[in-house]
């Protein structure tokens, strides 16, 4: 099994000047929340000249699609570019699980990009959804794994709230 590593994967998407936006546990990680989590989600902007950056940063992760039927899929500008499917193209890479997505519900890049946090990580500025954000996506998605966090990424909210009275 590959081992975790999430700051490797945006160290190399950052390296390779794709834009994305993280999202889900790992966003909500960052951000103060105890989520658990084995990948890293992302949606990435549609322009054709992301979507090259996308897959050539994709190689260097050395990123194979999971493959129910365990054939060697590897990503290209066809597949990511393609308005075919659900948009979700799921990947193993040398760092780890890495989701990466045209949009998560209806939060597509853009609207996340107007609703998201930039850290630093690795000496990059990585854009990260809001906790708000996270929390209206988890929500919308529904999916017992996504509402078990649910609390937590409240509690941040909350915590974070508490803190920012606390500093005025």
């Amino acid at each position: 099994m590959t081992p975790f590593d999430p700051i490797e994967l945006l160290r190399v998407l950052s390296e390779h000047h794709v834009d994305f936006v993280v999202i889900g546990g790992f966003a909500a990680w960052m951000q103060g929340s105890p989520a658990l989590t084995t990948d890293v989600d992302v949606v990435f902007a549609q322009a054709p000249e992301n979507v090259e950056r996308l897959v050539t940063a994709l190689r260097a992760l050395s990123a194979v699609y999971k493959d129910p039927l365990g054939r060697r899929i590897e990503p290209d500008t066809g597949r990511l570019a393609s308005r075919q499917g659900g948009g979700h193209h799921l990947f193993t890479t040398s760092a780890g699980d890495l989701d990466v997505l045209r949009q998560s519900n209806d939060w597509d890049y853009d609207r996340l990009i107007e609703n998201c946090v930039e850290m630093d990580v690795a000496g990059a500025r990585v854009r990260f959804a809001t906790l708000e954000a996270v929390l209206d996506m988890k929500t919308q998605a529904g999916r017992p794994k996504d509402l078990l966090g649910i609390a937590n990424i409240k509690a941040a909210i909350e915590a974070r709230s508490a803190d920012q009275e606390g500093d005025d």
